[in-house]
């Protein structure tokens, strides 16, 4: 089973995917979390070291190429394992970065996703970008505080960021889309 996070920075993605993997290692079952990570955070390092505002087309054209090499790696492997994979990041996140910016969905990114095995499930964490910049509440949250991942109610309307169903829980304003 392939289960894909996106969101915002701040969001939680990394912590869930981390609870979901130990929840699922916990009960015995094998779990494996790939990281998809676009080099965004490094970029702006480097950035203000430097001194320099990356283009808009230069700094997405390399976040584009660093997310792309990671998920097709992440995908290799994923094909080898045998139990539960989690991806923290996807290309649903690069496709939603470049609307977010005004750029074009381009060629590349849904032609790769009508390419690679579609996951089971595609969690989209959303909460207010204001409370994503502060770690208050993350840190409230415990693995074993946070809610399942369990699918529930009925799909109700479209998820933004690839279109298939998805259903709405209460906990961080969270939007599960989910994929079959």
């Amino acid at each position: 089973m392939l289960i894909v996070l996106t969101g915002i920075d701040g969001s939680g993605k990394s912590r869930a995917a981390q609870a979901l993997v130990s929840a699922a290692r916990a009960e015995g079952k094998k779990a494996l979390l790939l990281n998809n990570h676009a080099g965004r955070r490094s970029m702006s390092v480097l950035g203000e070291r430097l001194g320099i505002r990356w283009p808009l087309r230069l700094g997405e054209a390399v976040e584009t190429t660093l997310r792309v090499i990671n998920v097709l790696v992440s995908h290799a492997k994923a094909s080898r394992f045998d139990g539960l994979v989690v991806m923290d990041r996807h290309l649903y996140c690069q496709l939603a970065l470049r609307t977010a910016k005004g750029l074009p969905r381009g060629r590349l990114l849904p032609w790769l996703l009508s390419r690679l095995p579609a996951p089971d499930a595609v969690v989209h964490l959303e909460i207010e970008p204001a409370l994503a910049t502060g770690a208050s509440w993350r840190a409230a949250l415990t693995p074993k505080r946070w809610p399942t991942f369990q699918p529930s109610g009925t799909p109700t309307a479209p998820c933004p960021s690839t279109g298939h169903s998805w259903r709405s829980t209460a906990a961080v304003r969270r939007q599960r889309c989910w994929l079959r």
